[in-house]
């Protein structure tokens, strides 16, 4: 029992939560990254908002230099590479959970289901 509890506190213990975009965008994309000043609708920082699943696909579908989202290839999306980023990380002023960004990665690499280019 106390293994048990210990790997799990390691994180050891695979994540259980859906790698759907429903679920990125409630659980870690609207409040860590639709905050004020930042990828809000009022403040859409370059361009983005991910206050909700439609305006997180609008941000999706508007990227222009760099495809925010890569459907199956992580490295290749914008969304991912800021999220792991030691120059430009996003959000700037903390750093997500790994859990979090492990599920956006696995999102991705199950070629973002939810979300067509």
């Amino acid at each position: 029992m106390t293994v048990t509890i210990a790997l799990t506190a390691c994180g050891t213990e695979p994540d259980s939560r859906p790698a759907t975009i429903d679920y990125i965008v409630d659980a870690v994309l609207a409040p860590q990254c639709a905050v004020a000043g930042c990828h809000t609708a009022a403040s859409q920082a370059h361009g983005y908002a991910f206050d909700t699943v439609d305006d997180t696909l609008a941000a999706f579908h508007s990227s222009r230099d760099q495809l925010l989202v890569d459907p199956g290839q992580p490295d290749e999306s914008e969304l991912y590479v800021v999220l792991i980023s030691s120059d430009k990380p996003m959000p700037p002023a903390w750093t997500l959970p790994h859990a979090d960004i492990e599920l956006v990665k696995t999102w991705i690499d199950d070629g973002a289901p939810g979300y067509t280019p």
